[in-house]
């Protein structure tokens, strides 16, 4: 009732009006699935998990592993996808001993 009072009864304002409090809705609800089971605070502690199994040191240029690229990747329903890309000198045979010892 308040809104035909507001609006002067046409009926065009109205509809923009409730498509647009439409949209808000789908929109929130469309973002809050990316939040789902605490999504955000999990990317965080799957970040620091990566940083302890294979640590870089960015800031030493002495560092057996470097950090090349790194990109947490957020789908709907709160799943997280890890892609990082490090960069060593070392051969592999080294890089699976380094492993072993880290474990």
């Amino acid at each position: 009732m308040w809104i035909k009072v507001g609006t002067r009864g046409d009926y065009r304002v109205i509809y923009v009006i409730l498509a647009f409090l439409v949209f808000l809705g789908l929109r929130s609800a469309y973002y809050s699935l990316y939040d789902l089971n605490g999504g955000p605070e999990k990317g965080i502690m799957i970040d620091a998990e990566l940083n302890t199994i294979m640590p870089t040191d960015n800031s030493n240029p002495n560092s057996i592993i470097r950090l090349q690229y790194s990109k947490i990747t957020e789908h709907l329903g709160g799943a997280r996808d890890c892609e990082k890309t490090f960069h060593t000198a070392l051969n592999q045979e080294q890089v699976k001993n380094y492993m072993k010892i880290m474990q």
